[in-house]
């Protein structure tokens, strides 16, 4: 069951720190205020989306290159 799910643990500091939070203004599952809730309590950026759902690939998103380049470059390799 879905419920079993909540409340979700939060991520130890450890992770947070390498964490950048996106968000929608009209996802279904979080509302802003949750979102800018969490992202506060986990000291983690928040970059929200106008109007692009619940941020996945029925909502029409596919791979992120900006992100995998950004991960890589966080590791200190080079494409």
């Amino acid at each position: 069951s879905i419920r079993t799910f909540f409340p979700a643990p939060m991520p130890a500091s450890l992770y947070a720190q390498h964490t950048t939070m996106v968000s929608s203004t009209d996802d279904p599952y979080i509302s802003q205020e949750e979102a800018q809730a969490l992202s506060k309590a986990l000291d983690i950026p928040l970059h929200i989306l106008p109007e692009a759902g619940h941020i996945n690939s029925d909502s029409g998103f596919g791979p992120w290159p900006w992100a995998k380049a950004w991960v890589e470059s966080a590791l200190g390799k080079k494409r």
